[in-house]
């Protein structure tokens, strides 16, 4: 099976998501039938074992739109361009058109039941 998977959470945080993404790669590439696609603006600084294959999606700088760019037009075509058969969204997203089934994991909704404790930036992310 051909799945890409968004991997920014190994550079954006060390926290639980963080831990949860590179066992879920981890545990897929397992799986001898399975090529994975691991997307991501900036490098993991890991060494993949063979089948896993690091697609870096750079920008040249970062910022709330540049993501909003990367994830509604890199990011689809890139998925697209690989024949997915399935794309997984580690960050509470999906891309709209991937060419694939997609899957999407959420991992907190703190941010619906208690919107009072969270800051507005990241209220407004949701």
């Amino acid at each position: 099976m051909r799945i890409g998977i968004d991997i920014r959470p190994l550079i954006f945080t060390r926290a639980g998501i963080h831990t949860y993404v590179f066992q879920l790669v981890r545990h897929l590439a397992q799986s001898p039938e399975n090529r994975l696609f691991l997307f991501t603006c900036a490098s993991s600084g890991i060494q993949w074992e063979a089948g896993i294959e690091e697609v870096l999606l750079r920008l040249p700088q970062w910022n709330r739109g540049m993501e909003h760019l990367w994830q509604g037009l890199l990011l689809p075509r890139a998925a697209a361009a690989r024949n997915l058969d399935v794309f997984h969204g580690t960050r509470f997203w999906v891309p709209r058109y991937a060419g694939c089934a997609r899957v999407v994991t959420v991992h907190d909704v703190a941010f619906r039941l208690i919107p009072g404790m969270v800051q507005a930036k990241t209220a407004a992310f949701f």
